[in-house]
């Protein structure tokens, strides 16, 4: 699973608390039955934390298979399903299945899940 990345701090009453604003997170969006992403002989993917999972475990050849020949049905999805078109723009300038990683591990940064 993609790990975000928080610490948490002892307050002064002794509570954990994180060391991110809960109020600057985004809520991670959840899609149902179609419009999840089918990946190539792989997973259905459900929100970017998900895509971010299959990325990490697929194939190049599943990953070209869903960016070639002038495509990105990463980029389409997280644009038109999960909401995030900046993600979106992100995913279309990433060339390689490790920019891809890169570009969903940062992004889940801002996302509260």
């Amino acid at each position: 699973m993609v790990q975000k990345k928080t610490s948490t701090k002892k307050s002064a009453s002794g509570t954990a608390r994180s060391s991110r604003a809960k109020a600057s997170k985004k809520a991670l969006a959840r899609a149902e039955g179609d419009r999840c992403f089918w990946v190539h002989n792989g997973p259905v993917v459900c929100d970017l934390c998900g895509l971010g999972d299959a990325v990490k475990g697929m194939s190049i050849s599943q990953f070209q298979h869903h960016t070639t020949g002038g495509k990105n049905d990463f980029a389409v999805w997280s644009a038109e399903i999960a909401g995030d078109p900046e993600v979106a723009a992100r995913l279309r300038r990433a060339k390689t299945k490790e920019e891809a990683i890169r570009v969903l591990e940062d992004a889940l940064e801002s996302y509260d899940f």
